[in-house]
């Protein structure tokens, strides 16, 4: 059943307060159905009873004791031939006396204390009141009859009922407009906190702000309760795996020294197991730096500023090799992420890069539909294909002539992984090396 409603919120109130609309509506339309077709029956006897009354107060019995009028009815109908109200007035001899409109038809003569429907003339429907009366002066009773077409009071009543069925229609429609209306005023403050939360996940701000009303305040307050956790948590891990690493590097360098002095096999091992272990230490202590996206909060930091720094920074270090950095990056590209996540992954492909360089290295940045595309590139010997996956693999390293440790790719393909990226390598147009990351960009971030 639920999965037949509507998945927004929204829909689900108006769908629901449509149902209810409708049914009161209808219900509403068929009472005052009910009500109007009461009143016609009502209003149609009644004047029925006020024609007999009418016609039997106006008779009076003449000398040869037949009924005479002693007046003339006031109700011209009477005079037009099937004009849709009718007299009549039966003697016990079985002769009648009858108003003129009336013509050669004849209404039913036997007493009845209820209203009696028949069909007239021009299949007119008749609602006919008999009663049967002894007036002063006769000798025996006399019948008279009346009879009122209710055709007409019936299309009047049936126009009515258009109109008011035309009107709860408006109505209906005017309350769903109304209940559209006030759900999105009134669920205005929930789409706040999503924008607000989404502004707090994209870095452009600390926490949720603002005053909501009191049935939203405490989901907020939960929210960025939630939220500084989160960071202390991941601050927290950061901190004792640090601490960790850097306990440990101690005792290895103690038993790496110690196993430089001794001869044997148990020191070559010892030596070979220590060099192992420090690798994996300076891993995790790099681990350990990465900020990564802190509960799924991200920063928005430039991308131009941070490797204009590196740039400036390698450009000092190889000053002797006058290695020439190109950074063709744009100030409105942003990465969607930490600082220092963004310094780790491009310094340690810039520095390969000026490593291998033979006199060029060339950065460049863009956002591309939401994602940061960054390419470093040298013109130097370049790589094999065959060795691009090789050269991910945590303490490889390919070319010995180079100093280095063999994990800093390692350690960008662990950090754009974090941030659900992906760094590939390739042929540069330079000559040499082509790595290009693939990373988050706020949306909003220029092309």
């Amino acid at each position: 059943m639920w999965r037949a409603l509507p998945r927004s919120l929204v829909g689900r109130l108006v769908l629901a307060a449509g149902i209810w609309i409708v049914v009161s509506l209808v219900a509403a339309g068929v009472l005052l159905d009910a009500a109007l077709s009461d009143r016609v029956d009502y209003d149609v006897r009644r004047d029925a009873e006020a024609r007999l009354g009418a016609l039997i107060g106006a008779t009076s019995v003449g000398a040869d004791g037949k009924p005479i009028l002693q007046r003339p009815h006031g109700d011209i109908r009477y005079q037009e031939a099937r004009s849709g109200v009718y007299w009549q007035i039966h003697f016990p001899d079985g002769d009648t006396l009858r108003s003129r409109s009336l013509g050669n038809e004849t209404l039913p003569a036997a007493p009845n204390p209820d209203p009696l429907q028949i069909e007239g003339p021009d299949e007119q429907q008749l609602v006919v009141m008999t009663r049967t009366l002894l007036l002063p002066g006769a000798q025996t009773p006399f019948t008279f009859s009346v009879a009122v077409d209710r055709t007409e009071i019936e299309e009047y009543a049936s126009r009515f009922a258009g109109s008011v069925s035309a009107a709860l229609a408006l109505l209906g429609v005017g309350l769903l407009v109304a209940v559209v209306v006030q759900i999105r005023i009134g669920l205005r403050p929930l789409a706040a906190v999503g924008r607000a939360l989404a502004q707090v996940r994209a870095g452009q701000a600390a926490e949720i702000p603002g005053n909501y009303p009191g049935e939203l305040q405490p989901l907020v307050d939960e929210i960025n309760q939630l939220v500084r956790h989160n960071a202390t948590v991941m601050e927290r891990a950061r901190t004792h795996v640090g601490n960790l690493a850097h306990a440990l590097k101690t005792p290895i360098s103690v038993l790496a020294a110690r196993a430089s002095i001794d001869k044997g096999a148990l020191a070559d091992v010892v030596r070979t197991q220590t060099t192992i272990m420090s690798k994996h230490v300076e891993h995790h202590l790099a681990r350990a730096s990465m900020a990564g996206p802190e509960g799924g909060v991200y920063r928005r930091t430039p991308v131009g500023d941070v490797i204009g720094d590196l740039a400036r920074t390698l450009a000092q270090i190889h000053a002797r090799r006058d290695i020439e950095i190109d950074v063709d990056v744009t100030d409105q590209v942003l990465f969607r992420g930490e600082r220092q996540d963004l310094e780790e992954m491009v310094g340690n492909l810039m520095d390969n890069a000026c490593k291998w360089a033979g006199s060029r290295v060339r950065v460049t940045a863009k956002s591309d539909g939401g994602r940061l595309l960054l390419v470093v590139e040298d013109d130097g010997p370049g790589m094999p294909e065959a060795f691009h996956g090789e050269a991910f693999q945590r303490g490889r390293r390919l070319d010995e002539s180079v100093p280095g440790s063999g994990h800093g790719l390692a350690i960008v393909r662990d950090l754009t992984q974090l941030y659900g990226g992906r760094v590939t390598l390739g042929r540069s147009h330079l000559g040499g090396l082509a790595a290009t990351l693939d990373l988050p960009a706020p949306a909003e971030a220029a092309v």
